[in-house]
């Protein structure tokens, strides 16, 4: 193959065998990276038992610098115009997926090589369903140390349901975690109906307070996210482990508040 790459592959269950997945939405996750060059595309495969000729359905990534969270329909993925996939709809291929591979590829024959090309992948979910809902039918994560962020905008043009009577704030995500030097927390959350206020308040082990973020402006119903700033509330602390607790508030004054969340703190 004179074509070079490198991927990591998810196996979508323990046998290796194929998996339905017609009846699933998309694929969501984080994902951060660095690109090199102009000949090397990053792309997203479904590899199906009917296409034998690498022919597979793919979507193709500009990776970022930092952390984002990305919902893709698998309508989004397209054939690469030739070979067996060409003449297979995304249906049937869906119907036989065996792996999701994640390539780093050239687009050029005898061509430049994937050497200082990074991507990290994380929280890498199958979904289905009305989004938001973070109930995914197949799930499947990598830790992103050898791994390969999408850099078109998320593509899921979400339908926005209808608001619960409680305010809930839940699936709570710190990236990145542990935290070293300089880079600023990235928390991704779910909330139940829309809201208008939020506070992050960081705590020591010992319930004291350190650190207190507020930010009044509106929340949307479903999938939120939020920073905290480096510079601003986590340079004067200590190398250790934190708590924190998010609360929101709707416009009626209603509140809800999350979970403790554990932070490590690297200096």
């Amino acid at each position: 193959d004179n074509w070079q790459s490198i991927a990591v592959s998810g196996d979508l269950n323990a046998a290796g065998t194929e998996v339905d997945l017609s009846g699933t939405q998309g694929i969501r996750l984080w994902t951060k990276g660095t690109k090199i060059g102009n000949q090397v595309a990053f792309q997203i495969h479904i590899v199906s038992t009917n296409i034998t000729d690498y022919s597979y359905y793919r979507w193709t990534i500009t990776p970022q610098s930092s952390w984002q969270y990305l919902e893709i329909p698998w309508s989004s993925f397209t054939h690469p115009g030739w070979g067996q996939g060409a003449t297979l709809t995304i249906t049937e291929v869906l119907q036989k997926a065996r792996v999701i591979n994640f390539v780093i590829t050239s687009l050029v024959e005898n061509g430049v090589n994937s050497v200082g090309n990074e991507w990290y992948l994380d929280e890498i979910e199958i979904y289905s369903g009305t989004l938001p809902t973070n109930t995914p039918t197949i799930t499947f994560t990598w830790t992103p140390t050898q791994t390969f962020t999408f850099g078109l905008a998320t593509v899921t043009p979400t339908p926005t349901p209808t608001e619960a009577k409680e305010l809930k704030i839940d699936n709570v995500i710190t990236y990145p975690n542990p935290i070293t030097k300089a880079n600023d927390i990235t928390l991704k959350f779910n909330i139940s109906k829309s809201a208008n206020y939020l506070s992050i308040k960081i705590y020591t082990s010992a319930s004291r307070l350190v650190a207190e973020k507020t930010v009044k402006k509106d929340f949307m119903q479903g999938i939120n996210i939020e920073s905290i700033e480096w510079k601003k509330y986590l340079v004067n602390l200590a190398k250790g482990t934190y708590y924190y607790i998010i609360t929101v508030k709707d416009k009626n004054n209603k509140e809800a508040k999350s979970g403790v969340q554990k932070i490590i703190l690297l200096k």
